[in-house]
């Protein structure tokens, strides 16, 4: 189920309304390598912000999750923030805000030992107009 989320019009006057794009959302299986969960590839000005479920994670499992910006358009992805997590959590809900960009933005996920698990996952995209 696709929750709604309030639209501005292009040209609204009101900017305070987000704007916020279809979710990508789905289940992602772990393989021991890094995996993009999303990635913004154009140079609007936009945020991303989601969710990943790491309820299936057991005693021996390690994920990490990376986050990428670039600083100029032609530029190269630059790490921005990076965060572990093994075995079971106590709060297996994370949630994702990345900081505002005009270039691409990137979200990955490696579970590096343990074994692999399917992980749930929505994230969107939100414009700042």
């Amino acid at each position: 189920m696709v929750k709604a989320y309030p639209r501005s019009t292009s040209g609204s006057s009101n900017p305070a309304i987000p704007f916020f794009e279809q979710p990508v959302e789905g289940e992602l299986e772990m393989d021991g390598t890094e995996q993009i969960l999303f990635e913004k590839t154009d140079d609007k000005v936009s945020l991303v912000e989601g969710m990943i479920n790491l309820s299936s994670l057991k005693t021996g499992d390690r994920v990490i999750i990376r986050e990428y910006m670039q600083t100029l358009s032609s530029g190269q992805y630059a790490l921005y923030t990076e965060e572990t997590f093994d075995g079971p959590h106590p709060v297996p809900l994370i949630q994702i805000a990345t900081k505002i960009s005009m270039h691409d933005i990137k979200i990955t996920i490696q579970q590096t030992t343990g074994t692999n698990r399917t992980l749930e996952f929505s994230f969107t995209r939100r414009r700042v107009e």
